[in-house]
């Protein structure tokens, strides 16, 4: 379902249009269609959009957190070979160790930010969900570790 959600995210028609979506906490999130600006809560997310965009999956990634060469260093080195851009990526710190930079996140100008669900607790402890959509950026749950089966 949450998989569903992202795809109509990332491919709507040309046209840019508001809609609603759902995450997988059951929030509803106003997201401008079609998402061509994303930043990845985590690297390894990159996963799910090569799933949707084989050619290119970084064409659309404005900034990630910088953990994907230390969580799967083999399949980091082949993307890496395949799309040497994704070195210029900006990379940001994580939302559970508090280290994400808005302001950062904010001069990259994304439409969506992608964040896996277990940081939750974190993101809203410090409060990045309302400084993310004080500047328009609308922050999206997504599920691929508590139940990947059901939510993506």
């Amino acid at each position: 379902m949450m998989a569903a959600a992202i795809v109509a995210l990332l491919t709507l028609a040309a046209r840019a249009e508001m809609v609603k979506v759902t995450d997988v906490t059951g929030r509803e999130i106003e997201v401008n269609v079609p998402v061509e600006r994303v930043i990845l809560g985590e690297g390894r997310q990159v996963y799910l959009v090569a799933a949707l965009d084989a050619e290119d999956p970084f064409k659309r990634i404005v900034g990630w957190r910088e953990d994907f060469s230390q969580a799967d260093p083999d399949n980091y080195a082949a993307y890496l070979e395949k799309f040497p851009r994704m070195a210029e990526i900006p990379t940001f710190g994580g939302f559970k160790d508090g280290t994400f930079d808005v302001e950062q996140a904010v001069s990259l100008k994304p439409d969506v930010i992608l964040m896996n669900i277990e940081s939750k607790q974190a993101t809203e402890d410090a409060k990045y969900i309302e400084k993310l959509a004080s500047a328009g950026i609308p922050l999206v749950y997504v599920d691929f570790r508590e139940r990947p089966f059901i939510n993506t």
